[in-house]
């Protein structure tokens, strides 16, 4: 599952509140994630900075679910999607919940005195969330886990004082592995990163530090589905990214891409395709372990399903914030271009919160425990956490946003 990178999305959310006004939000629109249901092969969900939208028709129509409504006129950082469906919401009032598509919510009693660096629902149970998040002093941060839909994240699993907390990821199939990434930082503000491994349930954790890395950052970007002791990282500093592999516990580092500049979106597609966007408009996939590049749109967000590319672009660049691609990413056919109301035909739940089950599947609650998406995991340029994934952020945001970019102290 893609996670969040709540770290990048937060750092668009940033740029958004200080662009120029575009939408009833106030906020310059864009398009930053992207999940695809497995359970539901015609629906699409985007996360944007002025909402949530939903098509059930392979996004030929769009349900808005306006930001506003998402967190009660609160800035909402970023979204992740449970293997349920359930929708999360990381804003500035903590976390918000919805099991009917975004038709209504509820707030987590998740402690406003803590901001969220990074969310992942459990692909294994849909009811355990886990969430990374630290004081407003920006103090060590630790990790949380729910084991009811993050209404309550009373249970602590890592809390080291000398580290800050970047990621974690629990793989499909091993309910019991949970790894998380982040970095140490020495008396002579040197930081470390590390790769730390739990299998029992989070109780204990290995630590593989990594100074080898020079002072760069780690953000987890996905467990591997079909080998959980291999987890793929987004590495960087200053704008320079690689992607990487580790392997052994997370012990072992192998690069596997080394990007110009920064990472605009991951993602592993269900034919075990591994695509790598930026936003220059390189476009990067790999099937048997070497990457091919090839002209693409300026990615900030990446999901495949069912042999089809989502990317999301640049209106001004590439026409559209969101567009698909059926042949491997050699053109793409725009969506939905977030500044036209062309195919948004609702903004509202009135029809049911999927407009009465448009590919004759189940409602968003009861969608199973299957795959959860096709999609991307915040990364940022390192913005926000979704490379700027976008990832994590806030009013402290914005410190938080700074804190993820760069290694510890620098932030």
């Amino acid at each position: 599952m893609r996670r969040i990178a709540l770290s990048r999305l937060l750092w668009v959310a940033l740029l958004g509140l200080h662009a120029p006004a575009a939408q009833a939000d106030g906020a310059l629109p864009l398009a930053r994630q992207v999940f695809l249901p497995a359970a539901h092969p015609h629906r699409v969900v985007l996360g944007t900075n002025q909402g949530l939208f939903v098509s059930e028709d392979d996004g030929s129509t769009w349900r808005m679910v306006p930001e506003s409504v998402v967190a009660n006129g609160n800035l909402v950082f970023g979204y992740q999607l449970g293997p349920d469906e359930t929708v999360y919401s990381v804003n500035e009032n903590g976390l918000s919940i919805s099991t009917d598509l975004g038709c209504t919510w509820s707030q987590s009693t998740f402690s406003t005195s803590l901001v969220p660096n990074d969310l992942f629902p459990d692909p294994n149970d849909p009811l355990t969330v886990l969430v990374i998040a630290r004081p407003l002093d920006f103090s060590a941060s630790r990790l949380y886990r729910s084991r009811d839909r993050a209404a309550h994240l009373d249970e602590v699993l890592y809390d080291d004082a000398s580290a800050t907390l970047l990621g974690v990821e629990v793989p499909r199939g091993e309910p019991a592995t949970v790894y998380v990434s982040g970095f140490t930082t020495g008396d002579g503000g040197q930081s470390v990163p590390f790769v730390a491994r739990s299998d029992d349930d989070g109780h204990t954790f290995s630590v593989s530090a990594h100074p080898e890395l020079d002072n760069q950052v780690a953000w987890i970007l996905e467990a591997d589905p079909a080998d959980a002791d291999h987890v793929y990282l987004r590495v960087g500093l200053s704008g320079v990214d690689s992607l990487q592999l580790a392997s052994d516990a997370g012990s072992s580092l192998t690069t596997l891409l080394q990007l110009p500049g920064a990472m605009g979106a991951f993602t592993h597609g269900d034919d075990g395709t591994i695509w790598v966007g930026d936003v220059a408009g390189h476009l990067w996939s790999s099937q048997d372990g070497g990457f091919e590049l090839q002209a693409g749109p300026r990615t900030m967000c990446l999901g495949f399903r069912g042999g089809v590319l989502y990317s999301c672009g640049s209106r001004g660049s590439d026409g559209f914030d969101l567009g698909k691609s059926t042949d491997r990413g050699h053109t793409f056919l725009p969506l939905l271009n977030l500044l036209s109301s062309q195919g948004i035909v609702a903004t509202d739940c009135s029809g049911g919160p999927d407009g009465g089950n448009a590919d004759g599947g189940q409602s968003a609650h009861d969608a199973g425990t299957g795959a959860p998406d096709g999609g991307t995991r915040l990364i940022s340029p390192k913005p926000m956490r979704c490379a700027c994934s976008t990832g994590d952020g806030g009013l402290a945001l914005l410190i938080i946003a700074v804190v993820a970019r760069r290694p510890r102290r620098r932030h």
